[in-house]
């Protein structure tokens, strides 16, 4: 893998798809309680509180001690329903009425 973990520490995001792909792609990710729970489609991101570098840093040294299951991760965001597939069939179904 390309990275062991993805931190997003943001402020105003309504849903995270950074976070979602990096889900995506067997990665755990570490966000900011400012997110939606609804993010957390593999049971593999940490919400965190924004202000305290040090938690983030404790929970980041704590959690990546075992290594994720990156099909199963990758199978969890597939059967969650997001997707590209999964929303061009969902806007054709708007769009068409």
């Amino acid at each position: 893998p390309a990275f062991d973990c993805f931190l997003f520490p943001s402020v105003f995001e309504g849903f995270g798809i950074a976070a979602l792909e990096a889900q995506s792609c067997g990665v755990k990710a570490y966000c900011s309680d400012t997110l939606s729970p609804s993010l957390n489609v593999t049971g593999n991101v940490v919400f965190l509180p924004l202000g305290d570098a040090k938690i983030w840093a404790d929970a980041v040294t704590a959690g990546n001690r075992e290594e994720p299951d990156r099909e199963a991760m990758n199978r969890s965001v597939r059967e969650s329903g997001h997707n590209v597939n999964n929303q061009i069939r969902m806007l054709t179904e708007l769009l068409n009425g």
